[in-house]
């Protein structure tokens, strides 16, 4: 099974079936592989697929001693091939050690998932019955099948468990942690320049009134000397209640990383300013967990530049070259939009990544 992973797991990184992260390369497709079988060994619900796979090494087993009544070794390698690949590709549809990613629905993308994975199993069960389970019909019952090589992996194999479980056990004291932030619901907008008067919002249309800026918001920017236009470029975030507003106000796609702290309790507004980022209220408390904004240029999928965002849950924020698919929402911004950020009278705390 662990063959398994890794085979699946190379055929990915080689671009031969499809992958989340086409560019992750070969290495680093094998070892996120391992890595999600060794989660099958460390889950709450692990105890189910050791069982299986202990349950098919005993039939294999007893079949390989059945074996040596047959008396020509062609046919009893051949039946051996057959058994184990039946096996091994029956346990791989429903314990997975890999996954392969397929653009169609979820319920397809199991099934195929699992047919392949299947497939790879049953190869990899074949050769190991047609190579190795002969060799049991020459040993005594009392042999110990076990040399130093077969300890050396069995040890290596169960420090990169405990490693795979401590890892998990943190991440999820990490989650667990994280639980408590409130929900955000992220809204986004653009700012335009105007020579005079304070700032005020146009609304796009009557739809989605909760994607615009509330009142207090405006006001808040206009008691901080702020002039111009708001168009609303929508929202993100359908949680059920209690959640609170995320607001991100730009005038222009930003290169660098963002990170804009989450908020500890009630809404929150970032602008862009020439002088850094600016956070309204200016009081409001923050915690250390940050909504990431990532520039994307043009691709495939968006004929303009993108921002992008993602909201730390506790673990951190993933590379967006080897996990582009935690980073699917998109805010476009035209070439054209290049307006210089505002520059705001000095008092409003800037809070700039």
């Amino acid at each position: 099974m662990g063959g398994t992973a890794v085979l699946v797991s190379a055929l990915r990184g080689l671009r031969i079936v499809p992958s989340p992260a086409p560019n992750a390369g070969i290495v680093a497709s094998i070892s996120s592989g391992l890595v999600v079988f060794a989660e099958l060994l460390t889950g709450a619900w692990s105890v189910w697929p050791v069982v299986a796979w202990g349950t098919v090494a005993l039939i294999l087993f007893g079949c390989a001693r059945i074996a040596k009544r047959v008396h020509d070794p062609l046919n009893a390698r051949l039946m051996l091939a057959g058994i184990s690949g039946l096996l091994s590709a029956g346990v791989a549809a429903v314990f997975s050690p890999a996954f392969v990613s397929v653009l169609f629905t979820v319920a397809l993308g199991v099934l195929v998932s699992q047919a392949f994975t299947a497939f790879c199993a049953g190869v990899m069960g074949g050769i190991f019955g047609f190579l190795l389970l002969p060799r049991i019909r020459q040993q005594a019952l009392n042999a110990s099948p076990m040399h130093w090589g077969h300890w050396a992996a069995v040890t290596l194999w169960i420090l990169f468990a405990s490693f795979t479980w401590a890892h998990l056990e943190s991440d999820r004291h990490k989650i667990e942690a994280a639980a408590k932030d409130p929900h955000l619901y992220l809204v986004y907008a653009r700012w335009i320049p105007e020579d005079e008067g304070a700032v005020r919002e146009e609304p796009i249309g009557p739809a989605y009134p909760d994607r615009y800026l509330t009142d207090h918001e405006i006001e808040e920017l206009r008691a901080a000397g702020l002039t111009g236009v708001i168009h609303g470029l929508g929202g993100q975030g359908n949680f059920p209640p209690p959640n609170i507003r995320f607001v991100v106000v730009m005038a222009r796609p930003d290169r660098d990383t963002v990170d804009l702290p989450k908020p500890a309790s009630g809404g929150i507004l970032y602008l862009q300013t020439q002088e850094g980022w600016r956070r309204f209220p200016a009081s409001a408390p923050t915690i250390a967990r940050t909504v990431r904004l990532t520039y994307f240029a043009p691709d495939a999928y968006h004929s303009v530049p993108t921002m992008r965002p993602h909201v730390d849950i506790g673990l951190g924020h993933p590379d967006p070259k080897s996990n582009p698919l935690a980073w699917t929402y998109a805010v476009e911004w035209p070439e054209n939009w290049q307006m210089l950020p505002p520059s705001l009278p000095e008092g409003a705390p800037s809070t700039t990544q």
